[in-house]
């Protein structure tokens, strides 16, 4: 039985999260875990951590590193005219939803799973939290290029 957990703080995951990143990206867990302590990133920075964890039965077997932002800043990605559109508009485009490493615009993988369900349960999951949540959006940004992840996203909308 495949399940979720979300956590706020990344001092918090399972030790096995590390292991499932492992050595292949330019991030790691002890990265979020730098930017946590030094109060770069939390609750009173915009940078509110989401993160979650997915376990099959009692296994880890995914891991997606997740925010709720309140604004744009740290994201090397420069959306104000669509964040002055939405105002303009009467819509709110903050709170968002980010999927991505915090300052950093390298692309690499950020859903960590051990095989595609897993990763498509995981999606399905984010996408009901974006609505529980009452977020506007959500980013994934610089991710490696994977023709299929992106022809995913782009037959869901």
């Amino acid at each position: 039985m495949v399940s979720f957990k979300e956590y706020a703080s990344f001092l918090d995951l399972p030790n096995s999260v590390d292991q499932l990143i492992g050595d292949k990206y330019f991030w790691n867990l002890n990265l979020l875990i730098d930017l946590e302590v030094s109060k770069s990133i939390g609750t009173d920075t915009g940078w509110e951590i989401k993160s979650i964890c997915v376990f099959d039965h009692e296994e880890l077997v995914g891991f997606v590193p997740m925010f709720i932002k309140h604004h744009s800043y740290g994201e090397y990605v420069f959306d104000w005219s669509w964040a002055e559109a939405h105002q303009r508009l009467g819509l709110s485009y903050f709170p968002k939803l980010f999927i991505g490493i915090p300052f950093s615009p390298v692309n690499a993988n950020k859903l960590i799973v051990k095989n595609i369900e897993y990763r498509d349960l995981a999606i399905e999951y984010i996408e009901k939290l974006m609505v529980n949540e009452n977020l506007s959006s959500i980013h994934y940004v610089f991710s490696r290029y994977d023709k299929e992840l992106n022809d995913f996203f782009k037959n869901r909308g």
